[in-house]
């Protein structure tokens, strides 16, 4: 399996309040179907009604890797469609 060397982009997600005032629950679409997790509010962007999430990803074959900002690092296969 080759990768690219990773890059930032934001995912697009669903944004809700989290349990803490520091974190937003986050629900992404990934080709298993919709992850929700918890991240630092501080990789989350919202701007006119849109939502996303800052990840690290890299490019592979015919699909893209998300990393999920938060302390497990959870890995997703997720659209480029989804990556802005």
């Amino acid at each position: 399996m080759n990768a690219t060397p990773y890059t930032f982009k934001q995912l697009r997600c669903s944004v809700e309040r989290g349990m803490f005032s520091h974190e937003r629950a986050v629900t992404c679409n990934s080709r298993a179907g919709e992850i929700p997790v918890f991240v630092p509010e501080t990789y989350v962007h919202q701007q006119n009604g849109s939502s996303s999430v800052k990840v690290r990803v890299y490019q592979m074959e015919s699909a893209w890797l998300a990393i999920l900002p938060m302390e497990d690092q959870l890995a997703i296969v997720v659209d480029g469609t989804d990556l802005l």
